[in-house]
């Protein structure tokens, strides 16, 4: 996998709006090995981040709630047992559906600020070298 080394702000800014490539490699003027790569790891985690955390807690969080419904809810008759699992599946569906997408744009947010964070952190250090 090919990396892309990041040396200053300028690809970071161009990154805040769009997805950054896959692997980020930071070595970064002013900044100790531990904090390039803290910096590293964080972006790398969040850039490749796909939302099946909260996808999957919304998946058991759908299977726990409906089977609740159904019971608590007085709609377990026989007759309708074969509609009531294939709306049990589509709601488990749905939710681990709208899971993923919370979670994508969670981490997408977070990527976002952590960039906009690195940069600013960027900035101010180079104005205490330069002053």
């Amino acid at each position: 996998m090919k990396a892309t080394v990041v040396t200053n702000e300028v690809p970071l800014s161009e990154w805040v709006h769009r997805k950054p490539p896959r692997l980020l490699l930071f070595n970064l003027d002013g900044f100790t090995p531990q904090e390039n790569y803290y910096w590293q790891e964080k972006i790398n985690r969040l850039n490749v981040d796909c939302g099946c955390t909260f996808s999957a807690a919304a998946f058991f969080l759908s299977i726990v709630i409906y089977p609740s419904v159904l019971i608590f809810g007085g709609y377990h008759l026989p007759s309708r047992v074969s509609v009531e699992v294939l709306v049990g599946l589509g709601f488990s569906l749905a939710f681990a559906g709208l899971g993923k997408s919370i979670g994508l744009f969670r981490s997408r947010r977070l990527l976002r600020s952590s960039l906009l964070s690195l940069i600013d952190l960027i900035r101010k250090r180079k104005q205490s070298i330069l002053a």
